[in-house]
């Protein structure tokens, strides 16, 4: 139960997710203009390389996101190649993972950007939080980013870089997820697009699964948990499980009282207890009370129709008090209250 929520073309047009990194990237560019023979790194997704800096020049070969580039020779601009701001790049086999080896031919500068392997982990974080702060970027862009995001992770050597690039693949994934059918079994209503989509989902058993009460697809919350404990010596950690606390919790509750408290205590519970001053404990609070409030009527439901539940009932609504009481919250008066009412109904 959720409560808290929620191709490149190659022409002298770029899209949106390309122009937002290439942007954040202009400085880096200037200063390179002058080195054609720098290394470039691909910046949108399913990148057209042509057999000549045309727009409707043959497609040769395609490059996904993150594939890094040799120029091969200086650029040029499609129509005057004598043109002070060049519009395409010619470029070699990529060095590594995004494109088949063997290929060369033109790309369009703008879906590309200088590449110093000594600035790997700085190039890296812009290209993922570009893509993920647009709310533009598509199903595409989003699948293209968890390929490079997974080579990413074990390419950089910063932990707090590496940390960071891990839960970016975590909710690129939950954004790819929210685009795929509702349905968990493909049907003849489904058009071939939403079965493509329904099979990339079934290919991430173990990172996804289909929440029935929600009808959808979902990142598997102990992978939130388990990261954040790998990094909890680092700030980013509380982000993490932050993040965490704001997904589905497995199972599903059907209006039992103490199912409902349990999904808060792994929740919103779990992030408070943690950090009960943390950054996000005031939005904390407030949902947790939110909750409570909303749940109040469940209490009504004779407690014999869920079985005999009451210690472990208790024992969660203890867990969660002692997580309010450390926080410096204005809402913690109104959450101790609430909470008293549940400790009332289960003794």
């Amino acid at each position: 139960m959720n409560r808290f929520a929620g191709v490149l073309a190659l022409a002298p047009t770029c899209l949106v997710s390309c122009c937002l990194i290439a942007r954040a990237g202009q400085a880096a560019a200037a200063a390179s203009q002058d080195s054609p023979a720098q290394q470039r790194i691909v910046i949108g997704s399913h990148v057209r390389v042509r057999a000549s800096p045309a727009a409707r020049g043959p497609v040769v070969a395609t490059l996904h996101l993150g594939a890094i580039v040799n120029p091969s020779s200086p650029p040029v601009n499609e129509a005057t190649p004598s043109a002070a701001e060049p519009s395409w790049i010619r470029v070699a086999s990529p060095d590594g993972p995004g494109g088949p080896e063997g290929k060369a031919g033109w790309v369009w500068a703008g879906s590309t950007l200088p590449f110093d392997p000594a600035s790997r982990d700085a190039i890296y974080r812009r290209i993922a939080r570009s893509l993920l702060k647009s709310k533009t970027t598509s199903y595409a862009d989003l699948t293209d980013l968890i390929r490079f995001l997974s080579r990413a992770r074990r390419e950089v050597k910063d932990a707090a870089t590496r940390a960071e690039l891990e839960l970016d693949r975590l909710l690129a994934l939950q954004r790819a997820a929210d685009s795929i059918p509702q349905k968990q079994e493909a049907g003849p209503e489904q058009t071939p697009v939403q079965r493509r989509q329904l099979a990339w989902a079934r290919s991430y058993k173990g990172e996804l699964y289909y929440n029935e009460l929600n009808y959808a697809w979902t990142v598997n919350t102990d992978l939130f948990w388990k990261l954040q404990k790998r990094y909890r010596a680092l700030p980013i950690a509380e982000k993490i499980a932050w993040e965490a606390a704001r997904l589905y919790w497995v199972g599903e509750c059907e209006g039992d009282p103490t199912c409902c408290v349990g999904d808060l205590a792994e929740t919103l519970g779990r992030y408070l207890t943690l950090y009960p001053r943390g950054a996000h404990a005031g939005q904390g609070m407030r949902e947790l009370v939110e909750t409570l409030k909303a749940d109040l009527g469940l209490l009504q439901t004779p407690r014999e129709y869920f079985g005999d539940n009451g210690n472990a009932a208790l024992t969660l609504l203890a867990g969660l008090r002692a997580a309010v009481l450390r926080t410096a919250s204005a809402h913690k008066h109104t959450a101790l209250e609430l909470l008293e009412v549940y400790i009332d109904h289960y003794h």
